[in-house]
């Protein structure tokens, strides 16, 4: 549930950020911030995927009654897509930052 559980708060940091963008807030600190925190959530989850996966599996294999223990990683493509996904997410982030600071500067000229 580890995972489950960086996913969902990624997805109510993301909820937030599209609240305040359907404001109109969308060059604001606060959205950026919760549109960054989304795709450092999303890769926290992809990645903690197959440690949770190899640690339930030791678990089990420690508790069966051959005492077979096994150690079984699994790093498939939806891993990999969830990571290209976090990370296109965090380039958007970083552009929307440096268009706050073009923005901000911008209007100190005005």
């Amino acid at each position: 549930m580890v995972p489950l559980g960086a996913l969902i708060y990624g997805l109510l940091r993301a909820r937030r950020s599209f609240e305040m963008f359907a404001r109109g807030q969308a060059f604001s600190s606060e959205a950026i911030r919760g549109l960054r925190s989304f795709a450092l959530a999303v890769a926290a989850s992809s990645l903690l995927k197959p440690v949770v996966g190899a640690a339930l599996g030791l678990l089990l294999g420690a508790t069966s009654p051959g005492h077979v223990r096994s150690l079984v990683v699994n790093f498939g493509s939806d891993t990999l897509l969830a990571l290209l996904f976090a990370a296109m997410v965090a380039v958007i982030a970083w552009v929307l930052l440096e268009a706050a600071d073009i923005a901000a500067e911008n209007r100190q000229f005005v």
